[in-house]
């Protein structure tokens, strides 16, 4: 499906152009909104502007040896798609929220239910920072002159932008008709219209027909012609020059294929270990602060992904999963080598083996569609029991709080003390039945640290 789906898009822009970039992509409707927003006091919104040819190339360079070299904290962070996902669940989704929990208020004194709270929590503080920079960038590019960001950062804007040089279809300028009255050109958020030199660099054309429904003098239309993929199209980055030097470009090729190198091999790995939680015990009255995260030695990843090598490979931190998460178990990484990738932690909820909603919606492979049965025999990861933390054992009060919620009956109570019956009961962990579900990490009514909690699995297995 994704092979089809990609050679579907190349076939459309070699076709028609960048229509991908105009009316489908979710980050360039959002530019349009913004510079809507952006330029309502203006007269004249857009002006040509030339193309930042060596930025746009060395930006995919970056993104093409991220990739490569499996650094998807580079390449996610400048993908389109997951930008978008980011912006929307760090910064919009908090807001719906609390619209949503003020409806709720008022409609329960109205005795109504037709609105409940939901909790808003702050899930990761570094994606929000970087969910708030992208907006800001691409906000800001927008409103100064519309799809900047498309044609200078957007790695998939490039590459439909080399593919657009050769379209069936393309905007073309009647210079007979033509009389450089610049509406064309005001009117174009990709800023690529040159009406001075009635000139249209085609590959930072988005195909959005504004140009053609403003001029006035009919001199332009969008029309078939052959591609001539032996000629290079104008570059609006030497004006009026028709042909760029190979030599030139081969120069040009050679800096940022050293300076990505360069980037990608400076990479450090870090791991940052998320401050504690608040969190409702299941059926309690009262909220019980200070539940804290505790160190795993590998990170749990979602039933569906197979473990956490698939994860890291396919994952582009779109955050689709964690948005939609019903538990609460799902928070983006803070992990350097895994940044903003979502792993399951059990400060706030657990995952419960009915739920399938992550596997659902992810686009990526990353989080495999995977059935109820299926997530039931699924092990993520293994309980593992803390002697020192538990209840029973040190303040001698009963428990059996994990043992009462574990869905797979993984838990069973015994006396401490073999010999004794009146020992006070431990829980003892059958891990071959343990799917990792995290019910006694999250009910462990023990404090900052659970008595018992969930170790992830680098690849899950059936049992």
């Amino acid at each position: 499906m994704n092979l089809g789906f990609v050679a579907l898009l190349v076939l459309t822009t070699l076709l028609l152009g960048r229509v991908y970039c105009s009316i489908i992509c979710p980050l360039g409707i959002f530019q349009d909104i913004a510079a809507r927003i952006g330029n309502r006091h203006k007269k004249l919104p857009y002006s040509f502007s030339l193309a930042k040819s060596m930025l746009r190339y060395s930006v995919l360079g970056v993104f093409v040896f991220a990739l490569l070299l499996r650094l998807g904290f580079i390449s996610n962070l400048i993908e389109p798609y997951s930008a978008y996902g980011r912006m929307i669940h760090n910064l919009l989704l908090p807001i719906v929220q609390l619209v949503n929990n003020g409806l709720a208020y008022f409609a329960e004194r109205m005795d109504s239910y037709a609105f409940y709270t939901t909790d808003v929590w702050l899930k990761s503080l570094p994606t929000l920072i970087v969910a708030a920079t992208t907006f800001i960038i691409v906000w800001r590019l927008a409103a100064l002159n519309g799809r900047t960001y498309c044609n200078t950062i957007c790695p998939v804007g490039t590459i439909l932008g080399f593919l657009s040089r050769y379209s069936c279809f393309q905007v073309r300028i009647d210079e007979k008709k033509c009389k450089q009255c610049g509406l064309c050109e005001y009117n174009c958020k990709a800023a690529c219209i040159d009406s001075e030199g009635a000139l249209i660099d085609h590959s930072r054309c988005v195909s959005c027909m504004n140009c053609i429904s403003k001029c006035k003098q009919g001199a332009l239309r969008y029309k078939f012609q052959i591609p001539d993929f032996k000629i290079k199209s104008q570059d609006t980055e030497t004006a009026n020059t028709e042909t760029e030097s190979s030599e030139t470009i081969d120069e040009g090729r050679k800096g940022f294929l050293i300076a990505t190198m360069i980037l990608a091999g400076s990479a450090l790995k870090a791991q940052v270990v998320p401050k504690a939680l608040d969190v409702k015990v299941d059926g309690g009255l009262a909220d019980i602060i200070g539940k804290t995260m505790p160190q795993r030695l590998t990170q749990i990843t979602p039933p569906g992904s197979s473990g956490t090598r698939n994860m890291k490979l396919r994952c582009t931190a779109c955050q689709l999963c964690v948005t939609i998460c019903p538990n609460s178990v799902l928070r983006p990484s803070n992990s350097l080598g895994t940044f903003m990738q979502p792993y399951i932690s059990y400060e706030r909820g657990w995952c419960r083996p009915e739920c399938v909603k992550c596997s659902e919606v992810c686009p990526t492979g990353a989080i495999k569609p995977i059935s109820k049965e299926e997530k039931s025999s699924t092990q993520i990861g293994h309980a593992v029991f803390v002697r020192e933390r538990c209840i029973p054992l040190t303040v001698k009060d009963e428990c059996g709080n994990c043992a009462r919620h574990c869905p797979t009956n993984a838990i069973t109570m015994v006396h401490s003390v073999i010999w004794d019956d009146r020992s006070p009961k431990r829980p003892a962990i059958n891990e071959e039945r343990c799917i990792g579900c995290g019910a006694c990490e999250y009910l462990c009514p023990a404090r900052p640290l659970s008595a018992i909690y969930v170790e992830g699995h680098k690849k899950h297995k059936e049992i």
